[in-house]
């Protein structure tokens, strides 16, 4: 299922405005530099987790491609960064082999399996590196079906990675992830509201989160243009 929505949404964090959490998003500074490559099917799926990074990672781009967008350039990334490729191909090697390299940059390939093929074979062919996120806790994700036993979303795929790259406390990282899937999960009924990560605010309606005090939508967009 994709999961696309023509409901309205908070353009930063990409919930519904009355379930907004930008003002629980952390701001994560890193030496690593993060490139989501998104495929533009995902970017109107409520279930998509590279956003999701780049509001969370100062130091991050995302970069479209395939739908409507411009053709991808040759290196969509800073010219005197190193590349590697996190996605999970055969013979990738452990994000652990990259910890020490300077000027790294994080390309994650945001899309299943079949748009990310083509790309995957063309950074492939310009002998850039794949890396695998390291091993750890099975996904936390339950979002959607993954294809792999061993899959996992984007968001945590980067998150897993920086913390091996640069050490980093990335507890307020997965903190907000925890909100943004427990929300959405909530909004599907799939959870209890006693089970939210970090709760639902006073006043919602599961079933018409929409439906809320004009003071409260206007608090909401006030806040996601603030963090903007």
């Amino acid at each position: 299922m994709r999961h696309v929505t023509t409901d309205l949404r908070c353009t930063r964090c990409f919930l519904k405005p009355a379930l907004c959490m930008c003002s629980e998003l952390p701001r994560v500074a890193t030496h690593t530099r993060v490139v989501v490559i998104m495929h533009g099917f995902e970017e109107h799926k409520s279930t998509n987790t590279g956003r999701l990074a780049i509001s969370s990672l100062e130091n991050s781009e995302l970069v479209r491609f395939g739908a409507e967008n411009p053709p991808l350039s040759h290196n969509p990334w800073q010219a005197d960064r190193v590349p590697v490729i996190l996605f999970p191909v055969s013979g990738a090697q452990p994000i652990s082999d990259f910890k020490n390299q300077k000027n790294l940059v994080l390309v994650a390939l945001d899309g299943n399996w079949r748009q990310a093929a083509r790309l995957r074979k063309r950074f492939a062919a310009q002998n850039i590196p794949f890396a695998a996120a390291p091993p750890g806790a099975p996904s936390a994700y339950g979002l959607r079906h993954e294809p792999h036993a061993h899959g996992m979303s984007t968001y945590e795929a980067i998150v897993r990675s920086l913390a091996v790259l640069e050490e980093i406390d990335v507890s307020s990282l997965e903190r907000a992830f925890r909100i943004f899937r427990d929300r959405t999960l909530w909004c599907r009924g799939s959870i209890k509201k006693e089970d939210v990560e970090g709760g639902i605010p006073d006043g919602i309606l599961r079933h018409a989160p929409h439906l809320f005090s004009d003071k409260a939508l206007a608090k909401a967009a006030t806040t996601a243009t603030e963090l903007s």
